[in-house]
């Protein structure tokens, strides 16, 4: 069940580090793009992260005292806050897009795309759309190699028509 957090249609692509996550969401988002479809990013990662480099003006101005700090220009933009942001926020921004893949978040109410390692058996909260694996699982679920990429794509956009 989608939860109510309103924005585009978003589908997490979970499964445990190293399993293929961010080679499958790339291809994804190369092959929806392809369709003419906005598609939106999200990464979820479970470890803390700087993109704003000591010494550039906007790490001047947080290291003054700046609780948020944007930096922008014709071609793009980002923002930079301290603390966890309430995932609602990121949608908002990204009211535009047609579609939004989430890399992680396997516990969310947002339908999933389960990718297998070998030898892995990650879990996940329901909805589950669909498995990935090189090798067959026995699961209730519909599942995909990693390199069906326009199969998986279909089940995303036939899943997400199918959750409330």
């Amino acid at each position: 069940m989608r939860p109510a957090i309103p924005g585009p249609p978003t589908v997490c692509i979970c499964g445990h580090k190293k399993s293929g996550k961010t080679l499958l969401v790339t291809r994804l988002v190369r092959h929806l793009s392809d369709l003419g479809l906005a598609v939106g990013t999200i990464k979820h990662d479970g470890h803390d992260f700087d993109l704003d480099r000591e010494g550039t003006d906007s790490w001047r101005h947080r290291a003054a005292g700046a609780r948020a700090s944007a930096v922008f220009s014709s071609k793009r933009w980002a923002l930079f806050r301290d603390g966890e942001p309430a995932l609602g926020t990121i949608l908002a921004s990204m009211a535009d897009m047609d579609l939004i893949l989430v890399e992680g978040l396997k516990g969310s109410a947002w339908p999933k795309i389960v990718v297998y390692g070998e030898g892995e058996r990650p879990e996940a909260a329901e909805p589950i759309l669909a498995v990935v694996s090189r090798e067959p699982v026995e699961l209730p679920y519909p599942r995909f190699r990693p390199d069906e990429v326009e199969a998986i794509a279909a089940r995303i956009r036939s899943g997400i028509r199918d959750c409330p």
